[in-house]
Parts: C-alpha cells; structure tokens; sequence
C-alpha cells in the first residue's frame, strides 16, 4: 500500500524509526539504500521508479531528513509538478498547511502515534471515494517548470536594495538542529 525510495538512513527527523513502527501496521515497501528493494538509479528527481510506484501503490512517503518550519523539498513537490497518482505521506512541518492545499497529501505530525496513521492510511485506501477525492484534490494544482536564474536574480536584487534585516542566522547548522525530531 506504501512506497518509500530513500537513501539517507541515519536522520535528524529519526524519519527511519518512525516508518519502522509504522511498517507494524501497515505495509511498507522500502527502495534504495536504506531498503531491500531496489528501483533504477538514485535521482532527486522524479525517475521511472515513480512512475512505477504510482502504478502499483496508493501512498508515498514523502518524510524529510529534517522537520523544520516551512521546509518542504522536492519529496513533496514533485507529486503535483509530475501528476503522480499517489497521496503523498509528508513527516511535516507542522504547519504545512499554511503553504500546502488541504486535502491533496497527509501530515503524520497530525496524528498522535504510527498506529494512527496506520488507521487512517487503510481507511483512506479501503474507500475508493476517498482514495479519489485526495487525487482529485492534488490534480486541481501543478507546478511549472524550474528556472534557478528566475529565483536567484530576484532574490539577490531584493537583497541588494532593501536594507539588512535585524535578524540573521550565523551558523545554519546550529540553527537547523533546533527542528523537531520525530
């Protein structure tokens, strides 16, 4: 019923743990490094292997190496920018739903344990009226394609004109340790 691709085993967001629980309750097919299946090469990208996991999977864990507020990537993305016909599993933030349509993916941080999640997974996969209402929701939003130059530029412009914020972070890596783990 699940599929994970995922080659960073050792997390800050303990994401592994949390899937290990949650593999007690529902099926949970792992790919890549930190599984036992495997799937074409590994790609931040959408690859055939997504294509493939649409076919035959209903969700797809989408779980961050981090879970830090506003911080979603790509595992997320990629669901609406390539029409993938998955309910996507994120692993957070909390407030994903400020920036993320409601209805179009599901929030494991909104449920209090793995066995909860668990429960809402197969009530959702056992309920094709459900199951299609959540891909109808995705379906009604898309992603265009990327252009690093029509991001940056901008970016470094306004930063060029507006004066310095009061408010810097002088060491990421400090900074990216205060997220929340699972």
């Amino acid at each position: 019923m699940v599929a994970w691709a995922v080659s960073h085993c050792h997390t800050p967001s303990k994401r592994e743990n949390y899937v290990t629980s949650l593999q007690k309750y529902v099926t949970v097919d792992i790919f890549g490094k930190c599984g036992h299946l495997s799937c074409g090469v590994r790609s931040a990208g959408v690859t055939d292997c997504h294509f493939k996991f649409a076919k035959d999977y209903k969700f797809y864990l989408a779980f961050e190496n981090s879970i830090c507020k506003d911080y979603t990537t790509e595992k997320l993305f990629n669901f609406f920018f390539h029409d993938l016909a998955m309910i996507p599993v994120i692993n957070g933030p909390p407030n994903a739903h400020e920036y993320i349509p409601t209805g179009t993916y599901i929030n494991a941080l909104d449920f209090s344990s793995p066995v909860e999640l668990a429960r809402e997974l197969h009530r959702i996969g056992s309920n094709e009226t459900l199951y299609v209402q959540y891909l109808r929701e995705k379906d009604k939003y898309g992603a265009k394609h990327f252009n690093w130059k029509d991001a940056l530029c901008p970016l470094c412009k306004t930063l060029q004109t507006n004066p310095p914020l009061n408010n810097t972070i002088p060491d990421i890596d400090k900074w990216l340790k205060r997220c929340r783990s699972f």
